[in-house]
């Protein structure tokens, strides 16, 4: 019985030795992978900052490395990389020939390359760092479509490709990055329509397409975005009416929907949170009143809603706006009288309300604003007023 015993625990040495081992090849494999596939990658790039990337050698550990941040992979001692951050280095190079090995980075979650010079389509070897949460490739010449592939990367928050050149449609895939909060492609060449997957990022805030060649129109799905606080879809080619959903976006601070092609009413409640601080929808052929939420939105700090078809009586459809800087309704058809509501609005910067259809006199206190460096009033129906001081109004 001893010698039995005996037997079994060498033979659980043995196997415990050998696990051991194993282990300790895996740590020096892994790190030494990682190394290589870094230094491959940088075989590839030009470095204009020559101190850059001088520290990434194969004689030093990545964790010393300029733009590398490492960390520890749950249940082991090694040391993986987890962020690569290289903005405004001063790198070239063409962005689709990232090796594969750049795939054996499986921990990686951030990867921050912004304002750089590189060029070419976006590499599907990134869709290999299934831990990525973040992807800065904004300010680069990049160019070509969004690969679908990128939108399998389930752990992605943060996406910025802006000021780029890519082109071809929004892939409908990426309504899979359910925890998506920035998604920013501003200043592109996108084309096409958006997809009505774009509504299933409900964990969203922030939502920049401005700066495309975007048609259609806005899906309802948009109602589903309901963590939205800046939506920007400026300049683009969007037709349509806004579908009545907008006005479930109850947190949204920022709106920009102007220089589209726009047509029909503004949604009537896009005030109801209570924190809509810019609303800018100018340039486009909504016509109907202005939304009767406004009147009552007191975290307004700019409205534009010029060159329109908008419609209404300007003393019954504005109200007081404490922290209002810009106002701007020229070229519409708005009619009415300029009341003293506008001179409690204290912070006032800007007054557009030229042709437009409006008429009266305009109160005496308005010279009161110290703040108002412009004031359009022309092309409309006032009479002609003086100030105490002897200025005149129009």
């Amino acid at each position: 019985m001893p010698t039995l015993l005996l037997r079994l625990l060498v033979s659980c040495l043995l196997c415990l030795q050998t696990h051991v081992g194993a282990e300790r090849h895996e740590s020096i494999i892994s790190l030494n992978s990682q190394q290589m596939a870094l230094l491959r990658w940088k075989s590839t790039l030009r470095i204009s900052s020559v101190h850059m990337m001088s520290s990434w050698k194969n004689t030093t550990s990545p964790c010393n490395w300029t733009g590398i941040r490492h960390g520890r992979r749950h249940r082991m001692p090694w040391p993986v990389v987890t962020n690569i951050s290289l903005p405004a280095a001063g790198i070239h190079g063409q962005l689709g020939s990232i090796p594969k090995e750049i795939g054996m980075l499986a921990n990686l979650q951030l990867l921050s390359l912004g304002n750089n010079t590189f060029s070419g389509e976006i590499s599907t070897t990134l869709a290999n760092l299934t831990n990525l949460a973040t992807l800065y490739l904004w300010g680069n010449e990049l160019s070509g479509p969004i690969p679908p592939k990128l939108c399998m990367l389930a752990k992605m928050q943060y996406i910025g490709l802006n000021n780029n050149k890519l082109t071809g449609e929004l892939p409908a895939s990426l309504g899979n990055l359910t925890r998506l909060v920035t998604l920013s492609l501003y200043d592109n060449q996108i084309s096409g329509s958006i997809p009505q997957e774009i509504g299933n990022l409900v964990n969203l805030n922030i939502l920049d397409f401005e700066y495309n060649q975007i048609s259609g129109s806005v899906p309802k799905t948009f109602g589903n975005l309901v963590n939205i606080q800046l939506m920007t879809m400026s300049h683009n080619r969007l037709t349509g009416s806004l579908p009545r959903e907008f006005e479930n976006l109850t947190g949204i601070a920022d709106l920009w929907l102007d220089n589209n092609q726009f047509s029909g009413h503004l949604p009537a409640y896009v005030c109801m949170g209570g924190r809509l601080k810019t609303f800018v929808v100018s340039v486009n052929t909504f016509d109907g009143p202005i939304p009767r939420s406004l009147k009552t939105c007191t975290s307004l700090v700019r409205i534009a809603v010029h060159k329109n078809q908008l419609t209404g009586d300007i003393s019954e459809h504005f109200g007081v706006y404490p922290h209002l800087k810009t106002v701007s309704l020229a070229y519409n058809r708005f009619s009415g009288q300029i009341t003293p509501n506008w001179v409690a609005s204290p912070q006032l910067e800007e007054m557009y309300f030229q042709g437009n259809m409006i008429t009266g006199v305009l109160p005496p206190a308005l010279s009161k604003l110290s703040n108002l460096g412009v004031l359009r009033l022309d092309l409309n129906f006032f009479f002609e007023r003086l100030t105490q001081d002897g200025a005149k109004f129009y």
